[in-house]
């Protein structure tokens, strides 16, 4: 019970990286429990024990994919080892009560919670980082084999194109020798195709300095703050914060 419990959790954070309200997830849980408890009694799974051929298969893939399956199929095990009057024991793990059972008993029901469990969790954490939501960053779908992920600074050299910036006018000139603590770069943040909220902002904050970031209502210097804490992702352009890219190393 605790390894279907702990795989059953982990069931929950991976439905809840997939939705975007508990109730959505409240939902999707019922529905996969719901199914997960009726549909193996429809399609002849359990409590009748005794799996040959593609039986056989068929209630190993379905318990491998399911914790609610996974637990039916054990306690039918159970109760059949109670009816013949012997119980379910530490040495019959592995041993079926019934001939011709080409299924791998109480034994095999174990190792399905455990890769449950793995797999889960690894599952939940991948569509946590690339499943879109309204705040946060969220990386592509392959950042898994990206070199970025891994290799963190040796990949994240801004270009010398995208240091520049759109005009010199009216930028006041640098009066610090100081190195920045925070070189925001060509940072923009579109909303649909048509709204700008922050149009290719160049700025330097620099240590042991105070910077205040003024504007109108709407100038959008809480969209920038939110960019730059990982609130939400930037558009195009990046922010470099004490030697970090914030387009790959915000967990850092």
């Amino acid at each position: 019970m605790l390894l279907y419990c702990t795989s059953l959790l982990c069931l929950c954070f991976l439905v809840s990286s997939l939705t975007a309200t508990a109730q959505q997830a409240g939902i999707v849980m019922f529905v996969l429990l719901l199914v997960a408890y009726l549909a193996p009694s429809w399609a002849q799974i359990v409590p009748t024990i005794g799996y040959t051929g593609g039986k056989a298969w068929t209630a190993r893939i379905a318990s491998i994919i399911h914790c609610g399956v996974t637990v039916q199929i054990g306690f039918a095990y159970i109760i059949k080892w109670e009816t013949i009057e012997m119980g379910a024991q530490w040495a019959t793990l592995g041993d079926s009560p019934v001939e011709d059972d080409d299924f791998g008993a109480l034994l095999e029901c174990f190792l399905h919670l455990i890769i449950q469990i793995v797999y889960y969790m690894l599952l939940s954490v991948y569509f946590d980082l690339v499943a879109p939501s309204k705040y946060g960053f969220k990386l592509p779908w392959y950042f898994p084999v990206s070199p970025a992920f891994w290799c963190g600074e040796r990949f994240n050299k801004v270009d010398d194109e995208e240091k520049q910036t759109q005009s010199t006018a009216d930028i006041e000139p640098l009066t610090s020798a100081k190195e920045p603590g925070i070189s925001v770069i060509n940072l923009t943040k579109k909303y649909g195709k048509d709204k700008v909220a922050v149009d290719r902002l160049n700025v330097n904050f620099y240590r042991h300095e105070i910077t205040a970031l003024l504007g109108h209502n709407g100038a959008g210097k809480s969209t920038t703050m939110n960019m730059l804490t990982g609130m939400i992702g930037p558009s195009a352009g990046t922010a470099i914060i004490d030697g970090k890219d914030i387009r790959n190393d915000m967990k850092a």
